[in-house]
């Protein structure tokens, strides 16, 4: 009977994982940016002219949004990748990241998309937490991205969903 109990919690522990991860697939994006659509969908989105890829099928625009928030904190830009003027990532840049705001969003992700796929902290004062649906990806990282020591008010993060049809035809297309 125990081991009968035991094996119905491990099933009913990766069935709700599961459910989880089939939300992320199923929000297909975040707020009212879904992957697959067109830039001319939005408006108030600026071309980044400064954007890093030199694909020229890829082109990065940004928003400085003065209302959204995850977990009461306050998201500073949104940058949206399109690969042939389709949303293929999005990326939302949180400035001041403190460790304690990051465990409220990680929470707040917990609770949305279920346990990361992979979570780790390292040494250097970098947390990165993954999830990984069927057709959406899911990174949460915190860190110091300029080069130089960590310095805890120079932290900042950022959440990225990305397409994986459309991030996998970005990678491999020849330019």
């Amino acid at each position: 009977m125990k081991q009968i109990f035991t094996i119905f919690i491990i099933l009913t522990s990766f069935f709700v994982n599961a459910q989880d991860l089939m939300q992320l697939d199923k929000n297909n994006g975040f707020k009212n940016f879904k992957f697959g659509t067109a830039h001319k969908n939005y408006s108030n989105i600026i071309l980044d002219k400064d954007q890093i890829s030199k694909n020229p099928y890829v082109k990065v625009y940004y928003l400085n949004p003065s209302n959204i928030y995850i977990a009461n904190i306050k998201i500073n830009t949104i940058r949206l990748a399109f690969y042939k003027d389709k949303l293929a990532m999005i990326q939302l840049i949180i400035n001041d990241y403190p460790k304690y705001n990051f465990d409220n969003i990680q929470n707040s992700l917990n609770s949305s998309f279920g346990k990361p796929k992979s979570i780790e902290t390292t040494g250097e004062g970098y947390n990165i937490a993954f999830w990984l649906g069927n057709k959406v990806e899911l990174y949460h990282m915190r860190g110091d991205f300029r080069e130089g020591y960590v310095i805890e008010e120079n932290i900042g993060g950022f959440i990225n969903f990305a397409d994986l049809k459309l991030k996998q035809e970005m990678n491999n297309s020849e330019f």
